[in-house]
């Protein structure tokens, strides 16, 4: 027991002992780990500062993110950089520099970032985008209207085309209908030449015609005058058969008479009658002349009674009232016959016109005169209107310019026609005025 005792004594020692010795084995392991603790720490915070100068912490923490997937970092940073060199050149191997001066001649701003320029280039290429596709707009709404201008032009050119071939066909029958009216022209103009030569050899020989038998006539005449002289050297005459009217009225400071012949009985302006005294009557001289004691030539026609003067007055005669008057050729009873043609214009307008050719014929009628259509013998009075001028040739094809010539050149060969017959037959030819006068429509003192 005692033995058991000290050896359990003595294992007890030896372990405080041991127990001892490696205290202070730590213990001094301690102090020198402490030791080297601090200088440790020393280290990391100069290491920790150092490390600080070129990576900060958030790079730090990239980094480790880096490092989760155990590939190397440098070997990333080099995967990124050729991937850059790609993006920016389409070749990894090119240089910082090479890339600068290819953006540089690109115009990109390398210092303030490629990607602020891409994306100032993106948006220049978006604008520039849209403006295209504004342009490409237009330029189909352009195409388009060309489109429908040339549509138009062809509809226009067409019909054009059309128009102008029916115009030249019309033209083409124009000049074939002008060739036409030429030819007849030229036709008619020769078969009036022939016929006014024809007419003026027939006229000439029928005045020669007339010449002799005038000739004769007059030597007849002078016959039977001298035959009449000796049988009644004179010849009273019947008063009452020969008077015409009477003088109603005297003015004798005015050199006027009053007589009662009017317009009712058919009475002209501008004829004369000879005044012979009523005691007295009618006498016929000789070679049948009745002469009176005075002439009194009508100036104003009234419907009942007209105003004469006196244009003649044997010396020592005087007109009293109750004067007969007498006319060898005036004849109230008788329808004197007027042919009219041409147009007047009684109103002095300046304008020739048809309608004024009307009135003359009304005022005819109311005068109690005929209207006869055709020049002859037969007619009293040839009616003229304002002469008409010779159209001057014209080289228009319009129908209605030919038309308007060929009538124009009508009425005037008429005119001039109606003329030389009227001069052919002693058929007294009045102008507006002439007529105007005859049938009492101026009035006169």
């Amino acid at each position: 027991m005692a033995r058991e005792r000290n050896s359990g004594a003595g294992a007890s020692v030896i372990g405080l002992v041991v127990f001892s010795f490696l205290f202070f084995i730590t213990l001094i392991l301690a102090v020198l780990a402490y030791s080297n603790l601090g200088e440790a720490e020393n280290k990391a915070a100069d290491a920790e500062a150092r490390l600080r100068r070129y990576v900060s912490a958030a790079d730090e923490a990239a980094v480790r993110a880096r490092l989760e997937d155990r590939t190397p970092v440098v070997r990333q940073l080099l995967d990124e950089l050729e991937t850059m060199r790609r993006w920016l050149a389409g070749d990894a191997n090119q240089s910082k520099e090479d890339i600068q001066k290819r953006m540089e001649a690109l115009g990109i701003d390398f210092a303030n970032g490629t990607l602020r320029a891409i994306q100032a280039l993106q948006a220049d290429k978006q604008a520039n985008d849209e403006l295209i596709e504004q342009l490409q707009q237009q330029l189909a709404s352009v195409n388009a209207e060309k489109e429908r201008i040339a549509a138009n032009a062809q509809q226009v050119e067409a019909a054009s085309q059309t128009r102008v071939t029916e115009l030249q066909n019309q033209i083409q029958a124009l000049q074939a209908e002008n060739r036409s009216y030429s030819e007849r022209l030229t036709a008619m103009r020769s078969e009036l030449e022939a016929v006014l030569n024809q007419t003026q050899e027939q006229n000439l020989a029928r005045f020669l015609a007339y010449d002799q038998q005038l000739e004769e006539l007059q030597r007849e005449n002078t016959s039977l005058r001298d035959q009449l002289k000796k049988e009644r050297p004179t010849l009273a005459v019947d008063p009452t058969r020969q008077v015409d009217g009477t003088i109603v009225g005297i003015l004798s400071e005015d050199n006027l008479v009053t007589i009662d012949l009017g317009a009712r009985d058919r009475l002209p302006a501008g004829i004369t009658f000879e005044v012979f005294d009523h005691t007295t009557g009618v006498v016929v001289e000789e070679e049948n002349q009745v002469r009176g004691k005075a002439t009194i030539e009508v100036i104003n026609v009234h419907p009942n009674t007209s105003v004469a003067r006196v244009v003649q007055i044997e010396r020592g005669a005087v007109i009293h009232e109750k004067d007969l008057l007498v006319n060898v050729v005036y004849d109230r009873n008788r329808t004197h016959k007027f042919t009219v043609f041409g147009d007047f214009d009684l109103d002095n307008s300046g304008t020739p016109r048809l309608s004024d050719r009307r009135r003359v014929e009304a005022m005819i009628r109311n005068w109690g005169g005929q209207l006869v259509e055709d020049l002859s013998y037969d007619t009293d009075f040839l009616v003229l209107g304002v002469e008409p001028q010779m159209p001057e040739p014209t080289d228009d094809i319009d129908p209605v310019k030919i038309r308007e010539y060929e009538a124009a050149k009508e009425k005037f060969e008429t005119y001039q026609k109606l003329r030389v017959k009227a001069d052919a037959m002693k058929v007294p030819i009045l102008n507006q005025n002439r007529f105007l006068y005859l049938i009492g429509y101026y009035t006169r003192y």
